[in-house]
């Protein structure tokens, strides 16, 4: 009933219940699981926010490891939400988006060192945007958005 929706019946495609969902390795053993599949009907509205009513541009943050946390300003229970119900701190998880938040921070960092003289506002937007470009058509879209709000 957090999603909007007026009964579960219908829950399934509302926006909220679709948020923060693939196919998390669906098929496979349970220790695999995660995202959608771990969450199934479990309700999140509550200790999650709405991205359609709450003006935040993410949900959650990636850190330089690949670990995902809720932002600041999440409810009480979100950071349980992330590890206990989607499990998106997984090990394989952590490690691919480590390895992505990595190869985009080197490309940031190139990019530095080919000017003479840094990164200029307008490059810096530029880059920015290509990295929100990339998150849209790209897997992990949360890596490129993290890079882009706190390393650009």
């Amino acid at each position: 009933m957090q999603s909007g929706s007026s009964s579960l019946d219908d829950s399934d495609t509302t926006w909220t219940n679709l948020v923060l969902c693939c196919n998390g390795e669906d098929g496979k053993a349970e220790s695999y699981r995660h995202c959608d599949v771990t969450k199934g009907a479990t309700d999140i509205c509550a200790t999650f926010r709405n991205p359609k009513t709450y003006a935040a541009p993410r949900l959650l943050d990636v850190q330089g490891g690949g670990r995902v946390v809720p932002v600041p300003g999440m409810p009480a229970g979100a950071e349980g939400v992330v590890e206990d119900v989607l499990r998106l701190n997984r090990a394989s998880l952590v490690r691919v988006r480590g390895r992505l938040f990595s190869a985009l921070i080197h490309e940031i960092a190139r990019e530095k060192k080919r000017l003479p003289y840094g990164l200029t506002p307008a490059r810096r937007k530029t880059l920015k945007a290509q990295l929100k470009r990339r998150a849209i058509s790209g897997h992990h879209p949360s890596v490129a958005l993290s890079v882009a709000e706190h390393h650009l």
